[in-house]
């Protein structure tokens, strides 16, 4: 190929990579993250809203633990066994 050949054709590979760094950094800027819509997304956040409350309008007793048939009670629980983490090694 003659120089003059290879020269328009860097040139149009420059131009074409101009052209594509504007359209995706400078042209391009309405391009954002799309959220929900408007009445949608009140909605949500009215019902997470009400959850909120409802949930922090719980009262916890702690005289259920001070009663004595709860401190009656028996652990039957057993500590787990000891078992070798892994597995042997397939290819030795």
């Amino acid at each position: 190929m003659s120089s003059l050949v290879k020269n328009i054709l860097v040139f149009a590979a420059l131009a074409a990579l101009a052209y594509a760094g504007y359209y995706l950094f400078i042209l391009n800027k309405d391009a954002g993250l799309e959220t929900s819509s408007g009445s949608e997304g009140q909605l949500l956040t009215s019902e997470f809203l009400n959850r909120l409350n409802d949930i922090e309008q719980v009262a916890l007793s702690r005289t259920v633990f001070d009663d004595a048939r709860f401190r009656s009670l028996i652990d039957f629980s057993s500590a787990p066994q000891e078992v070798p983490a892994g597995r042997e090694n397939p290819f030795q």
